[in-house]
């Protein structure tokens, strides 16, 4: 098989793999979509390896501390993992009512945390 076909091969079962995912995030509870978010996000680093070692290169390049490979990989895992987590926490918002996500996020803190970072001439992130 060629490399081009094994490269589309894989985008395409990422391709099912999300699908499949999506659709049942909308029934799964937030903690427990949230764990397959981290989960997906485990499996995204091991079968894409452009993508972690891109991940891995940027590491490099922003923390120029010099971290151990071990410290640098846990770090993209992680990152992996937290993208994940948030793909499927944004499904689990797309299908959830006004009301329902107020519960979830505390919008007056999110608010005072902004205003106050301006007023110190800070930026967030």
């Amino acid at each position: 098989m060629s490399r081009k076909r094994k490269r589309n091969a894989k985008l395409y079962l990422l391709y099912i793999l999300i699908a499949a995912i999506q659709t049942l995030a909308r029934i799964l509870t937030w903690r427990t979509a949230g764990r397959i978010g981290e989960w997906v996000g485990g499996i995204s680093f091991m079968i894409l390896p452009r993508f972690r070692r891109m991940t891995l290169d940027n590491i490099t390049v922003g923390y120029p501390e010099n971290l151990s490979r071990d410290r640098q990989t846990k770090l993209a895992l992680d990152s992996f993992k937290n993208m994940g987590r948030c793909f499927m926490e944004t499904i689990k918002l797309s299908g959830m009512s006004e009301k329902a996500i107020r519960e979830k996020v505390d919008v007056r803190e999110f608010e005072s945390t902004v205003a106050g970072s301006f007023r110190n001439g800070r930026s967030i992130m």
